[in-house]
């Protein structure tokens, strides 16, 4: 069956996530170089670097317990540092740009992480819209917990929860994009099945075996 070799070929693509003290030890690493050659002030290193990437570790954590979603500490701080690069990449950028107001481009880039951790997160989340909404603006929130101690203008962060909503939405839209033929075809979430099929190879659950068998019967 086309399924069955769909699910084939998606094994053999998979990786195991990294461990933890690796994930954190590589966004450890990328802020020590950066701190080294930038030397920003600490507090505002601190602040707007080390302190948010902490708080979104204890936030996810949280989430995914509060509502009672599989999600293995590898894999937790495999998806803060995927997001932290991108994010960190994104704010190198946009530094460029902004060089006078470092918080704006802090802001921007992080705004960005509500797109990616969307993508990350919307396989392996068997939660309602809106509960991974939330989820997906965690960074956006970490981050406006330490920002109000920056002494920036809170005026900044009205185009910044604009910029992480705009986001979130963009990468729905992506992800309804990329999967509208499947779901013609199948009249199935193709998204859904593929975190099944990744949390059955992770924990062997009788549970995700029959979703996935169910899928590849109908």
């Amino acid at each position: 069956m086309d399924r069955e070799k769909y699910f084939l070929e998606l094994r053999n693509s998979l990786f195991k996530s990294p461990n933890v003290y690796i994930s954190l030890g590589t966004v450890i690493l990328i802020l020590s170089i950066y701190e080294i050659f930038i030397r920003l002030p600490l507090e505002k290193f601190f602040l707007l670097f080390v302190i948010p990437y902490l708080l979104i570790i204890a936030m996810d954590a949280m989430s995914f317990r509060i509502t009672d979603q599989y999600f293995p500490s590898e894999r937790l701080f495999h998806l803060e540092e995927i997001v932290f690069i991108f994010v960190f990449i994104i704010y190198l950028i946009f530094s460029l740009l902004f060089s006078e107001n470092i918080v704006v481009a802090v802001l921007l880039s992080i705004s960005l992480s509500s797109f990616l951790r969307y993508l990350f997160l919307k396989p392996f989340l068997n939660v309602k819209e809106f509960a991974l909404a939330i989820i997906s603006m965690n960074y956006a929130f970490a981050t406006t917990i330490t920002y109000v101690f920056t002494g920036a203008s809170l005026l900044y962060l009205i185009p910044f929860y604009a910029s992480t909503v705009l986001f979130y939405f963009s990468s729905r839209f992506f992800i309804f994009y990329l999967s509208r033929e499947f779901r013609k075809e199948y009249n199935l979430d193709p998204i859904k099945y593929v975190g099944y099929f990744i949390n059955y190879l992770s924990t062997q659950k009788t549970e995700d075996m029959i979703s996935l068998n169910n899928f590849l019967t109908l």
